[in-house]
């Protein structure tokens, strides 16, 4: 009898936690594309661009004056940029700021300082970076090759990425000089982006990732398979090998290049990483994993139209409703 009690209780505490443990959701009163950074929902509606907390509170918005937007995130903050405008945010106000050249890309990272590229008369690009008060502190001219993009270590390293007949190039520079304080070649290549992984750099063409410093390239990883989608997190990047049948290999790599663990699922709609944690839209689901490619929970993703990594927790996006998932 005391044996079929304790499975009893046993029984209806498993399922009062699984009841504590459900999925929330809210609605959102803006109709956009949506996106997250460490502690707000962003949504970018044809009016307006709305932030908002875990809890479905509207923080701050903003009306929306671009056309088409592009979106980049670190930590807390957000920008959202188009054609020479640019939208900052640090999760709690949005401000709104004009670039005098045509923006071309935009990056920031957790101390809120953004790197800006824009077209230059005269050269193939600049690079600007401005501090969290959106003051311009830096800029850089580029002449032997064009801008592909630019990136932010946490130290406020400066890294730009440029392309010419002779390959890709990352140059690297301290914010309180003006010479170049060294430089990664990859001869013959095209590479189509980088990020800083802590201090290591990695770099990702169709064909290979590199993972380099001020040494130059440590170690080059090359794919075997067709490149799908990637994503940067903190410290790794996440690669998918298309395997030709409607499947994927999922791979992780820290940032020395090594593996750090790898799954196999169907084909990604999408990917991305924040810091541990990895969430994808595979098939008909959406997957969250650590950052060793281990599976922490997955649901169903009929509907879906993003995933999202916010505040540690699993978030998906349909239409306005905004689902957050508790494992």
């Amino acid at each position: 009898m005391k044996s079929k009690i304790f499975s009893l209780i046993l029984v209806c505490t498993l399922f009062l936690s699984a009841c504590s443990a459900a999925d929330e959701s809210f609605c959102m009163d803006t109709y956009g594309e949506t996106f997250s950074t460490g502690n707000a929902i962003f949504c970018m509606g044809n009016k307006e661009i709305s932030a908002y907390d875990l809890e479905g509170e509207k923080i701050c918005t903003l009306e929306n004056t671009l056309a088409e937007p592009y979106t980049a995130t670190a930590g807390s903050y957000a920008v959202i940029y188009g054609e020479a405008e640019i939208f900052l945010s640090d999760g709690n106000e949005i401000r709104h700021n004009l670039i005098n050249n045509k923006i071309m890309s935009t990056a920031i990272n957790k101390n809120g300082y953004a790197a800006v590229c824009t077209e230059e008369a005269g050269y193939k690009g600049s690079a600007t970076v401005y501090d969290e008060n959106f003051s311009p502190i830096y800029k850089w001219y580029c002449a032997s090759g064009f801008i592909i993009k630019a990136a932010l270590s946490e130290k406020n390293i400066l890294a730009v990425l440029t392309a010419n007949e002779m390959g890709s190039t990352v140059h690297v520079f301290e914010l309180d000089s003006e010479k170049e304080q060294y430089s990664v070649f990859i001869e013959k290549t095209l590479a189509i982006d980088f990020a800083w992984l802590e201090e290591k750099l990695c770099i990702i063409s169709e064909n290979a990732a590199y993972f380099a410093d001020e040494d130059g390239i440590a170690k080059a990883v090359d794919f075997d398979r067709t490149l799908g989608e990637y994503a940067f997190g903190d410290g790794f990047v996440l690669i998918e090998m298309l395997n030709g049948d409607g499947t994927s290999r999922l791979i992780c790599y820290g940032k020395n290049g090594g593996k750090k663990g790898s799954a196999e699922c169907e084909i990604l709609r999408m990917a991305v990483a924040a810091d541990d944690r990895i969430a994808v839209i595979s098939g008909g689901e959406a997957l969250l994993y650590d950052d060793g490619l281990n599976e922490i929970c997955r649901r169903d993703a009929r509907g879906v139209r993003n995933v999202m990594l916010c505040g540690g927790k699993l978030l998906l996006s349909r239409d306005s409703e905004i689902v957050i998932i508790n494992e």
